[in-house]
Formats: structure tokens, sequence, C-alpha cells
């Protein structure tokens, strides 16, 4: 039902939600050992699918260069620039 109506970011962040409670209910029935290796790689992918769905943006060049909130701007700075040669 919840992918019916959320968006791509809100599913990933619902698997990566679903994914860290069957961990906990598999630790808590004692059917897991805990392994701080799985909890640093659940944490490197919960940290991927924040900066995937750009809930957090990276502050290195490459990885923010074509984040919406950049798209955006460009695309201002172009209309801004076309503008003013078209009043010129």
């Amino acid at each position: 039902m919840i992918t019916k109506y959320a968006s791509a970011a809100q599913r990933s962040t619902v698997d990566t939600c679903r994914t860290l409670i069957i961990w906990c209910v598999f630790l808590a029935l004692g059917k897991e050992k805990f392994l701080v290796g799985e909890l640093f790689g659940f944490a490197l992918l919960v940290l991927g699918t924040l900066v995937y769905n750009e809930i957090i943006e990276m502050p290195i060049n490459f990885m923010s260069k074509n984040t919406k909130r950049n798209i955006q701007k460009r695309e201002q700075e172009e209309l801004a620039k076309n503008s003013g040669k078209k009043s010129a």
C-alpha cells in the first residue's frame, strides 16, 4: 500500500528501516550474534540511502554537481543570463 502513494526516497527509507527492524528482532530473539561489522555496514547502507536521495548533500564537488538544488541554480543563472542578453 505504501508504494502506491510514496516517493522513491520514502520507499528506500522504509526499506532501510525494515532491514533495521528485522535485524533487531533477530538479535533480540538470539537467532543472530551481534557483529560490529554488521553495524558498520548498516550505517554505510543508511548513509548511502540518504546521499542517493539527496537528503544529505556531500560537500564534494563531483558528488553535489547534479543535485536538484545545483541543477535548479544553474538553470536560474542561465535564465538570468539569457534574459540579460534579450534586453541588451
